[in-house]
């Protein structure tokens, strides 16, 4: 699944952290439809050079997330951070909140 908000912030290495900037969506769009479609994609990082699996990279303001398993409310009080937290230690998976508004 591919959840986005509205706005969605640069990526971010998670083996630097190093913001790719310039030309980020012209480089991660035909990966996020390779993803979409095969369930791989690579981005490498122009600032260390690591290849980084798409769903690996951070969203700055956790703008985009890429994952096998999602759930979406549009209606209802907003997740605590906590809840958040303790969904992920359950699935033993990293989880992110992604929030927007159409």
């Amino acid at each position: 699944m591919f959840f986005s908000p509205q706005q969605d912030g640069p990526p971010v290495c998670p083996h630097c952290a190093a913001t790719y900037e310039d030309g980020h969506r012209e480089a991660f769009s035909p990966v996020m439809d390779a993803w979409w479609n095969t369930g791989r994609g690579e981005v490498p990082c122009p600032a260390c050079g690591h290849t980084v699996p798409l769903a690996a990279w951070e969203w700055d303001g956790d703008g985009l997330a890429f994952a096998y398993l999602g759930f979406e409310s549009w209606r209802g009080p907003a997740l605590l951070p906590e809840f958040v937290a303790e969904l992920g230690r359950v699935l033993g998976h990293r989880t992110r909140l992604v929030r927007g508004r159409i």
